[in-house]
């Protein structure tokens, strides 16, 4: 999905997590309610802009969503944020080695 608006050059889009997004939640025969209430969401409707990549998750709901699909989906590649600290800890660890 290629969007053109003010906002959206400030994010970093991928299809690859938000298709697996709403694979994971018909793997797991959850609806989108069930499955706003399992990651953490506050309604189907987030949970259905989430999927379609309309919305950018918290490092919360990143981290559950990657729990939750037993690591197959990166919680860095749901919200960047996850993504710098992933950096800097393995930045850290190689100094530290």
């Amino acid at each position: 999905m290629i969007r053109t608006g003010p906002l959206d050059r400030m994010f970093v889009k991928t299809e690859l997590p938000v298709m697996q997004i709403a694979d994971l939640r018909k793997e797991l025969g959850l609806s989108l309610t069930d499955f706003a209430e399992r990651v953490g969401l506050s309604s189907k409707g987030y949970a259905s802009q989430l999927e379609r990549g309309e919305v950018t998750c918290s490092v919360k709901i990143a981290l559950e969503i990657e729990r939750l699909s037993n690591g197959r989906i990166a919680a860095s590649g749901l919200n960047p944020d996850v993504a710098l600290v992933e950096e800097a800890i393995a930045a850290r660890s190689g100094a530290l080695a």
